[in-house]
């Protein structure tokens, strides 16, 4: 991916989702294929458990995938499918960080992978994700 892109990409995500913003989300890197993005846990983040919502992680990897997809194809696209298998308790301070990739790319499909790790490491979930292509172009 080209710095110009990069920037673009960068830019887009950094103002044009009210609800990443609100949910705390940060999308923090992005490269050919590859997004990372940073949840900062915050009380609301929080079940009555006391640890983020299964919810939250849930769109926390929808979002790394989405703008994965970005990286390779920057249209407008929406989830058709997701799941997710929660592996082990998220913090409940600090921050989760997701790293979203493409793994197949059609040409009305493209198919993603997610992890959702602590800030030590500590693998918390993996996700998967189907998109569909919109036909609208975003750059």
């Amino acid at each position: 991916m080209d710095a110009t892109t990069k920037e673009k990409l960068m830019t887009l995500a950094a103002a044009a989702e009210p609800f990443d913003i609100h949910n705390h989300f940060r999308i923090v890197d992005v490269d050919d294929g590859v997004s990372t993005v940073v949840l900062d846990i915050h009380p609301e983040s929080l079940n009555i458990w006391g640890t983020p919502h299964g919810g939250l992680l849930y769109t926390m990897s929808d979002v790394a995938c989405g703008a994965a997809v970005l990286t390779l194809r920057p249209e407008s696209h929406v989830t058709v499918s997701g799941s997710m298998d929660y592996l082990n308790p998220a913090p409940a301070a600090g921050c989760v960080i997701a790293t979203g990739r493409v793994t197949k790319l059609g040409g009305r499909l493209a198919y993603c992978d997610s992890e959702l790790r602590s800030e030590e490491g500590k693998l918390i979930a993996t996700g998967r994700a189907v998109m569909c292509f919109t036909g609208t172009k975003l750059l």
